[in-house]
């Protein structure tokens, strides 16, 4: 984990791997040429880039399946199951869809190289090949175990929520589906910290278990773009040349 106590998440992206802090985000990536380039902008559009996708998130997970359950006339618990239940599926249609796209096989591998490259450096191990490689490509604090736990959390109580006219019921979702994200993210917390207890186990063996479809073995040049991603955004993010040796083996992209 970072001396200074700074969370680090990622995705993987065609061709390479973002990593994200909260003071902005950096990009590794490896060209047809073989040849490594990074590249690092400062926290605001990084913050665009979140809210934005929270927005998008919010408006097909909340309002699709409230949507659908408008048109039917069930008791408010089983609305609330159903409700439940299909934000589930939009979840698991959404991973299917990705699974399906022409580069998901190297989307996988670099999302699994995703995962142990921070694994290793929350560790406090090195960022090298051979420590990265000890960690398992599956990741507790993965953005999927949190879609996982939102919806588990949301299925146990939407039934208690009551139906109301369309707009209170917007209103509720909205507000439900906030509290429920927030209580999830502290659940996702206490998982890692508390791995290797029963309770934390429960909660995250669904995410877990998804991650086995949707990260792969990557290879030795998947994980050094993982590396010179995580290096980039560490220097960029703390101030610190720690990883110089990583960071100048690639060119710098510049904007403009």
């Amino acid at each position: 984990m970072s001396e200074q106590d700074i969370a680090y998440g990622g995705q993987a992206v065609i061709g390479g791997v973002m990593i994200q802090s909260p003071k902005g985000w950096s990009l590794g990536i490896r060209d047809k040429n073989n040849k490594l380039h990074k590249y690092y902008e400062e926290s605001l559009l990084s913050k665009i880039m979140t809210y934005s996708f929270l927005i998008s998130v919010l408006l097909v997970f909340v309002a699709g399946p409230r949507l659908l359950v408008e048109t039917i006339n069930y008791s408010q618990s089983l609305t609330g199951v159903l409700e439940g239940v299909l934000r589930g599926l939009i979840v698991v249609v959404y991973i299917y869809l990705i699974g399906r796209t022409k580069d998901a096989q190297e989307l996988f591998e670099y999302h699994g190289a995703e995962h142990m490259t921070i694994a290793s450096y929350e560790a406090k191990k090195s960022l090298t090949m051979d420590d990265v490689k000890t960690f398992p490509k599956e990741h507790i604090r993965c953005g999927t175990s949190f879609l996982f736990l939102i919806v588990f959390i949301s299925l146990l109580t939407l039934p208690f929520i009551p139906n109301v006219n369309i707009v209170l019921t917007a209103v509720t979702r909205i507000l439900h589906v906030v509290v429920v994200s927030m209580l999830s993210y502290e659940v996702l917390k206490f998982n890692f910290a508390n791995s290797n207890s029963l309770i934390a186990k429960f909660f995250a063996a669904p995410g877990i278990w998804t991650q086995f479809i949707t990260t792969k073995k990557p290879s030795n040049d998947q994980i050094e773009v993982a590396i010179l991603s995580m290096a980039n955004c560490v220097e960029n993010s703390e101030n610190t040349k720690m990883f110089e040796d990583i960071t100048t083996q690639a060119s710098e992209v510049k904007v403009g």
